[in-house]
């Protein structure tokens, strides 16, 4: 679960363009601090999560994982950094992201892979 908060921190904040340092800043946090958090070496408190959470404009539950019983901690980086990269479409742009999801998932069943 921490490398999953660590890395849907870390791929919000490079959504926006910001660096660790801009991003510590607006939530009041040591840069180190922040970096820690990042590498999945500490947690961050909930109220510092919901600072987080504020400045990048999205909910509090979207960092916690959702289903992680018998996943790896690698597909559920993987699940954080799709998560960030929807989250950061508008409404058109997600719809197309949507479908083309739809296409590849349709191509990998009829391919078996």
């Amino acid at each position: 679960m921490k490398e999953h908060i660590a890395h849907a921190i870390r791929e919000g904040r490079k959504a926006r363009g910001w660096t660790q340092e801009e991003m510590a800043g607006r939530i009041g946090m040591a840069t180190q601090s922040l970096s820690n958090v990042e590498r999945g070496q500490a947690l961050p408190s909930l109220e510092t999560l919901a600072r987080i959470a504020e400045v990048l404009e999205m909910p509090i539950s979207w960092f916690l994982p959702s289903d992680v019983k018998g996943k790896s901690e690698q597909r559920l980086a993987l699940d954080a950094r799709i998560s960030t990269l929807v989250a950061a479409l508008d409404d058109r742009e997600a719809e197309v992201a949507a479908g083309l999801l739809a296409v590849l998932l349709r191509v990998y069943s009829r391919s078996g892979g």
